[in-house]
């Protein structure tokens, strides 16, 4: 009874407020219209319909860069959906501006305080008690970095993360004039190579991650040469010179682009993918829907990173793992 009654009461002071501040806003509007506050009266509005309807609302701490805050999304969407719950996000996110699609709430960052919060510490497990959550507006704290978060939805995530007309026609354009660059036949296999070193040089030995050698991914591109006639790998780094002076080849080309997002719709375009290290690579092969090749020596044993992390929870079992 006593859960009822404080449910009831966050209900309440939500209505209020939502309510509050939309009377604020028809106040102030005739002092300053502009097309930010047409859609804060929006969002506020709809907030207020499902309120009234004792709706309850699933949202989360959006952080790290875009292979992070896509396994956030796309695990609090799944989540909600399986506890009946709302799924909340604010339209500022730079999730929303890639993906403009996005059908989760948007609700101003101020209506979400006050929720509860539910923190799990490890990034890259599965916490299946997260699939029976209480009937409490709710705050996830965590990565929530693993697809089974989000099996049985993935038609949904797909069209959830379907790219903005800019970075598509930025993308198709990068990749085709890559392309052109080798000789090839429009019907060979492309293969994408995601190539990340960058930070993870600065933190691996701390975190005892592994970085994939050259041997690795010379052995990711055999696979597909050996299975398919003269595939072509497209290569996209951010250390375009250890990719030359390691896995340069007739049958490669190397795409670097200045917008992490072009990247990541290019690798989303390739037949299949190999995979390196993060979570930015392990999207571009989710989405891209082909075979995916990754390294299986994630982690030195015994390190913080084996520590947060399970092999099964992170990559599906249809991806082929090989040293």
């Amino acid at each position: 009874m006593r859960a009822t009654r404080e449910t009831g009461g966050v209900r309440l002071v939500l209505l209020i407020y939502v309510a509050g501040m939309m009377i604020l806003l028809a106040i102030t509007r005739p002092l300053q219209v502009n097309h930010d506050a047409d859609y804060r009266n929006s969002e506020l509005k709809t907030m207020r319909q499902l309120i009234s309807t004792n709706s309850t609302f699933l949202t989360a701490n959006f952080k790290g860069r875009i292979g992070n805050q896509m396994f956030i999304y796309a695990s609090m969407y799944a989540i909600a959906k399986k506890n009946n719950m709302v799924p909340v996000t604010n339209r500022q996110s730079a999730l929303w501006q890639l993906f403009p699609g996005i059908h989760a709430v948007s609700a101003p960052k101020h209506v979400l305080k006050g929720f509860r919060k539910i923190t799990r510490k490890l990034c890259c497990r599965f916490y299946d008690d997260l699939h029976n959550l209480s009937k409490e507006n709710t705050i996830m704290d965590s990565y929530l970095q693993s697809f089974k978060y989000f099996e049985g939805y993935e038609r949904e995530i797909r069209d959830e993360f379907k790219f903005n007309q800019r970075t598509v026609e930025r993308g198709s354009a990068v990749l085709a004039k890559a392309l052109e660059t080798i000789q090839q036949n429009k019907n060979n296999t492309s293969v994408c190579v995601h190539v990340r070193r960058g930070d993870y040089i600065e933190v691996h030995h701390v975190t005892g991650q592994i970085l994939p050698s050259a041997h690795y991914v010379r052995r990711a591109m055999d696979y597909f040469r050996h299975k398919y006639n003269l595939p072509v790998f497209v290569v996209v780094t951010e250390d375009v010179t250890w990719s030359r002076e390691n896995i340069d080849s007739n049958d490669v080309i190397f795409v670097a682009s200045p917008e992490p997002e072009v990247d990541l719709f290019i690798l989303t375009q390739c037949d299949h993918v190999v995979l390196t290290m993060g979570t930015f690579g392990w999207w571009g092969g989710w989405l891209g829907g082909g075979e995916v090749v990754y390294n299986k020596n994630v982690a030195w044993p015994g390190s913080l990173y084996d520590q947060w992390y399970k092999k099964d929870d992170f990559f599906p079992p249809s991806w082929i793992g090989i040293e």
